[in-house]
């Protein structure tokens, strides 16, 4: 049988792994220089035609802010905070929770939380007894659409 008794070449393997690292350190600012040549005018031009783009619809947006405002603002001149049914106080009947105020759970006021759910169910009877009378007089309800004025030639 036939042995190879050739010394291994490493030095020959490690001269051409060290070639070809310094040839890629050698060719990187080439590639570099042509990958910034490339790119370079296309993130401009998108740049310069997106932030145009971008900031013409952001003072749009505060200019449109800027006239709501003022309108909002003649309008709690006017009427004061009941004028707006988004800012006016008012007691939430529908979401009437107990918790705070029936305690603890091992030490539960339950007077207490029957008291505020009778006061609860008071308030949501009021309401809707406004609602209604407001309905019948002609005024008009939250939510409901305004009604159209009539012409007569």
């Amino acid at each position: 049988m036939a042995y190879d008794t050739t010394p291994p070449r490493d030095k020959m393997i490690l001269g051409m792994g060290l070639l070809s690292v310094a040839t890629l350190i050698a060719l990187m600012p080439m590639f570099r220089m042509y990958f910034y040549s490339v790119i370079e005018p296309l993130q401009q031009e998108q740049a310069a035609t997106a932030g145009l783009a971008q900031r013409q619809a952001y003072e749009a947006e505060q200019r449109q802010k800027l006239t709501s405002l003022a309108g909002t603002l003649q309008q709690f001149g006017q009427g004061g905070r009941s004028s707006s049914p988004l800012v006016s106080p008012r007691l939430s009947t529908e979401n009437a929770n107990v918790d705070a105020v029936e305690g603890w759970s091992e030490a539960k006021d339950e007077r207490a939380a029957r008291s505020a759910r009778f006061a609860f169910q008071a308030a949501r009877e009021r309401e809707a007894a406004r609602a209604a009378a407001q309905a019948d007089a002609g005024v008009p309800v939250e939510g409901a659409p305004a009604p159209q004025p009539t012409v007569t030639p």
